[in-house]
């Protein structure tokens, strides 16, 4: 659009530095080039005015149809845009699940014996304390370590 705006700027330039330049042809040799033509230019463009200026009163008398044409085009591009949107949206996701291997995700045996420990001893919140036993690591529990020590000293 930009491009047409542009071509049409130029050529309408070149045409008015042509009909100055024709114009000084003409003052300088004292005779006029193609009268005919100017005639017949001279009532188009006449008329081209009355039609434009028809076409502007006609206008400014419809200024609620316009508008009302105006906010359902603006209506309709933005309903069309939300679905455009939204087709991206859900497209975006179709790709990162593609790309993303967590879909198929399946939890494998640990390797760690620390995690392994850790998984198998049962989970409390503190309500109940489990009895203390020697395969669970002082990291997971210290509170069971410390009962164990001052277990000991007291059997002693």
């Amino acid at each position: 659009m930009v491009v047409g705006a542009v071509t049409v700027f130029f050529a309408s330039l070149a045409g008015i530095a042509a009909l100055f330049s024709v114009k000084l042809l003409e003052e300088k040799r004292a005779r006029t080039y193609g009268s005919g033509f100017w005639a017949i230019a001279d009532t188009l463009a006449l008329k081209c005015k009355a039609l434009l200026i028809s076409i502007e009163s006609a206008l400014s008398r419809m200024p609620s149809l316009t508008m009302y044409a105006s906010v359902r085009l603006l209506a309709f591009a933005a309903a069309g845009l939300a679905r455009l949107m939204h087709g991206a949206a859900e497209a975006a996701h179709r790709l990162a699940d593609l790309v993303s291997h967590k879909h198929n995700f399946e939890r494998r045996e640990t390797r760690s014996d620390f995690l392994k420990q850790v998984s198998e001893y049962p989970r409390t919140n503190g309500a109940n304390v489990p009895p203390v036993s020697d395969n669970v690591p002082a990291a997971v529990q210290p509170e069971v370590a410390l009962r164990k020590k001052k277990s000991r000293k007291k059997l002693m």
